[in-house]
């Protein structure tokens, strides 16, 4: 009886997560960056790694990132902290691994702009993200195409200097 009950539940679920992601890649440009961040979330973790919204939304985070760069363009990707990019590459990360989830060229593209807005704040990034990001930079990781992944691992292994009233406990 509890089985029969979740069944019209999940399928409840799946429907409004089929509608939201539609309407997600129909909006895309009305997201702020908070509201894209939780989007992205949501849709990363809640619908099957092949749908057809992942690789769009994921082709939009890449050209947020590129006319988000000094100089160029609306900076509002500008506004994005290392930690919540570092969430970005984690959330989106599964999607990515699987190799059938989208077109090959939108998966590149994305790590590859996800990749050096990382290595160019990978200073910035909290500790508690740094392992895990730093697995994913393994050939069969999320990162693992990103041209720069080594140098990006050894980034990801920085970490700040004790002052020297910290470095010594009397």
């Amino acid at each position: 009886a509890v089985l029969a009950s979740k069944r019209p539940a999940e399928a409840a679920r799946s429907a409004l997560l089929e509608a939201a992601a539609k309407e997600v890649v129909v909006r895309l440009s009305d997201f702020g960056l908070p509201q894209l961040l939780l989007v992205t979330q949501v849709l990363a973790q809640g619908v099957d790694a092949t749908h057809d919204a992942l690789p769009k939304v994921l082709d939009y985070w890449r050209e947020k990132m590129r006319t988000g760069k000094k100089g160029s363009g609306p900076a509002d990707v500008g506004k994005l902290s290392a930690e919540q990019l570092a969430k970005l590459a984690l959330w989106v990360a599964p999607v990515v691994r699987e190799a059938s989830a989208m077109a090959g060229q939108v998966k590149h593209r994305f790590v590859q702009a996800v990749g050096e807005r990382l290595l160019s704040e990978s200073r910035e990034v909290p500790e508690a993200f740094r392992a895990q990001l730093r697995a994913e930079c393994r050939p069969e990781g999320a990162l693992g195409c990103f041209v720069k992944r080594e140098e990006l691992f050894k980034a990801l292994l920085w970490k700040p200097k004790q002052r020297q009233g910290q470095a010594r406990s009397r």
